[in-house]
């Protein structure tokens, strides 16, 4: 997980196991867990909320482990997504001044 500067909003990895069920992965036949990368704002002392998932989570791939660049501008993490060069690789995408998402590159 990383912070923003200001302590107010954290990215975190997250995996798929919900109610102690994996999802099928239909490429492989099997039961795979997948990671996913979120956002939550801090909303009061011990109070985060407005969770939300990053829109270039696909349950095809996992995108985990998220670092952010000094100026907070730019989101760093790893994923098998399709383009990686290898197993697994780095990728970033730039946090645009209206909050959203760039286009993640390899």
């Amino acid at each position: 997980a990383v912070f923003t500067k200001d302590g107010k909003t954290i990215y975190f990895t997250r995996n798929s196991y919900i109610d102690g069920q994996k999802e099928l992965d239909k490429s492989k036949k099997h039961k795979t867990l997948r990671l996913s990368l979120f956002k939550a704002e801090k909303t009061g002392e011990n109070t985060w909320s407005n969770v939300e998932e990053l829109p270039f989570n696909n349950k095809a791939y996992s995108v985990a482990h998220p670092a952010l660049s000094p100026d907070g501008k730019r989101l760093y993490f790893s994923s098998d997504m399709p383009g990686t060069l290898g197993m697994s690789d780095l990728w970033y995408v730039d946090i645009l001044e209206n909050g959203t998402y760039g286009t993640p590159v390899n």
